[in-house]
């Protein structure tokens, strides 16, 4: 189940259709009552399986230093951490969550998901912005499991920059001991965008054009190649450091 916790957020505040009651939390807790018996399910058919859940990583600073600023990003950065914390247990208990029921913790993460509280976005290379790589270790301490960037993209001409950025901080994460087992551009290909069906040329490929093809964004793959072969290059050395 996909970003349970953006789910019941575009629920709770209007951006999708209401579900239910109108009862702010009800659509969360039958998103993740539904999670943990599914994970469940499949333990106990497929003990093997690998089972790997997805929720937004973000980052939300107060706008001012007044207390009331100061205590409603933070308790609004914890809807962050509410899908995981019930489906292992850490919370709300009488779900029945289990540390079990997660093998990878899945995270994504888009150049728009640092904002003020009731403000706007943060951008990168501003004070407030908090580094990727921090955020990944603190996901990887708290949940002592394995983490995978599940999705991450940027639109137009920022997507070769951002790729760079986006692997630079999941090898400097790994260095600080977080077990990171994968990068995952998302989506691979354009897309109609859908807030305002704008052609969104957010992917490695680009919409299809008059003769039905789709163009490859060369810079993007450029950097691709570069980043496998950076990866590749670093893995050998802290495998060995983790052998001795």
């Amino acid at each position: 189940m996909n970003e349970i916790n953006f789910l019941s957020w575009a629920v709770d505040d209007g951006y999708f259709p209401q579900v239910g009651p109108e009862q702010r939390g009800w659509f969360k807790r039958q998103l993740v009552t539904t999670a943990i018996v599914a994970a469940r399910a499949i333990k106990r058919e497929w003990p093997k399986a690998t089972i790997i859940w997805a929720e937004p990583l973000i980052h939300i600073a107060p706008h001012d230093h007044r207390r009331q600023t100061i205590r409603g990003a933070h308790k609004n950065l914890q809807g962050m951490y509410e899908a995981y914390d019930w489906i292992t247990g850490r919370a709300e208990p009488e779900l029945g969550g289990d540390s079990s029921l997660v093998d990878v913790v899945g995270w994504n993460f888009y150049p728009h998901n640092q904002w003020y509280w009731k403000g706007p976005t943060i951008p990168m290379g501003h004070h407030e912005y908090r580094p990727l790589a921090d955020m990944l270790v603190e996901m990887a301490e708290r949940y002592q499991k394995p983490v995978f960037l599940s999705e991450t993209g940027a639109e137009g001409s920022g997507k070769p920059s951002w790729l760079h950025y986006v692997c630079n901080e999941v090898r400097e994460a790994m260095r600080r001991g977080a077990d990171i087992r994968g990068v995952c551009w998302y989506p691979i290909t354009a897309y109609p965008g859908w807030d305002n069906s704008r052609h969104a040329e957010t992917g490695l490929f680009s919409t299809i054009v008059a003769n039905g093809h789709r163009h490859v964004d060369e810079k993007l793959l450029a950097e691709f190649e570069l980043q496998r072969e950076l990866f590749d290059s670093s893995l050998p050395k802290r495998r060995s450091a983790a052998a001795r």
